[in-house]
């Protein structure tokens, strides 16, 4: 059942238990002056060596993640929408097991190669451009390519985080109170929110040791303020690196599993454009999107445990606006008359 609140909850557990808390683990801590920046070469990429290893090697040190008695947790988010234009601004991704992350990789490239494309971008697929242009009037194309993709994230992902901010909403409330002087602007808002959220799964089903890690494409306006922010709230360090190539550093690998998120949070968009002020009623949600638009997500999220907060001024379900309540809990103060 996919279910449409204030904060969203899009969920089902088609076959999946709860996840195993472990009890035997092997802590290795965080290393945060070593930059995921740091010139992963072409020649150095291969499937039995991903950029990811490389990340994740770099932060904990060289390790066998089928033979690491802990399972190591990473997550990777995305933010589609932008802070000053539209309606409302996503922040959505992936939480799943380094292990199944290294075997995503191949498998999500391999789908791509088979249509001929080398870097997944979901609005680049939509609206028919760069590495898709003449996609746009093929549907059938499309779909074939994102039901490949989906089913490979079925089968590797553990659940899936974000956070909705709703523009006008936050526009607002910062009028009359000071989130953007305290590191909340839109963006920052939805990737802190998005860490709280998984931080509080992680901590419920025991994955405490070693800490999960967060990544997050590279520059997003207003990033630098959501890393303070969760740093400073949740003591977590947030790494950040491309989803795909960039001419300015060409020497920079992108990092595949960034992809997914980017597939992820601009469904999430798509979806809040649509259906703004109607997020109760599944028809009407069901509606207000293209039928095979419906479908990909649905498919996307259905199968995969997910919890969506959405950020606005309306009062769900009698209680008090998340916009406001974020102000009183963590004192973010009133602007002077």
């Amino acid at each position: 059942m996919i279910q449409f609140n204030g904060l969203i909850s899009i969920s089902q557990a088609r076959g999946w238990q709860q996840a195993p808390k472990f009890v035997v683990g092997i802590s290795t801590m965080l290393t945060p002056t070593i930059s995921l920046h740091d010139n992963l070469t072409q020649h150095e990429s291969s499937d039995s060596y991903s950029r990811l290893q490389h990340l994740v090697g770099a932060l904990r040190g060289k390790h066998d993640p089928e033979r690491t008695l802990v399972a190591t947790l990473t997550g990777y988010f995305d933010a589609s929408g932008a802070p000053d234009q539209g309606t409302v601004l996503v922040v959505g991704g992936f939480m799943s097991f380094e292990s199944r992350w290294i075997q995503l990789e191949p498998r999500w490239n391999k789908a791509l190669r088979k249509e001929g494309i080398k870097c997944f971008h979901m609005s680049d697929l939509i609206n028919g451009k760069k590495e898709f242009e003449g996609w746009k009037t093929k549907p059938d194309k499309q779909r074939r390519l994102l039901m490949a993709l989906i089913q490979i994230l079925k089968e590797t992902v553990v659940c899936s985080f974000g956070s909705i901010v709703v523009l006008d909403d936050w526009e607002k409330t910062n009028r009359e109170y000071a989130l953007a002087e305290n590191d909340f602007q839109p963006y920052s808002l939805a990737g802190w929110s998005t860490v709280q959220r998984a931080l509080r799964w992680c901590k419920t089903n025991g994955y405490r040791v070693p800490p999960p890690l967060f990544i997050f494409e590279h520059g997003d306006k207003h990033q630098d303020a959501m890393i303070r922010r969760v740093e400073k709230d949740f003591g977590v360090i947030i790494r950040t690196a491309l989803k795909k190539p960039d001419k300015k550093n060409p020497n920079e690998l992108p990092v595949v599993q960034l992809q997914s998120a980017d597939f992820v949070a601009w469904q999430m968009l798509n979806l809040m454009r649509g259906v703004k002020d109607k997020y109760a009623i599944r028809s009407e949600v069901k509606a207000a999107l293209e039928p095979w638009l419906w479908e990909v997500f649905k498919d996307t999220l259905t199968p995969v445990r997910n919890w969506y907060t959405r950020f606005t001024l309306d009062s769900i379900r009698m209680r008090e606006p998340t916009l406001l309540r974020l102000c009183r809990e963590y004192g973010v103060p009133r602007r002077a008359p």
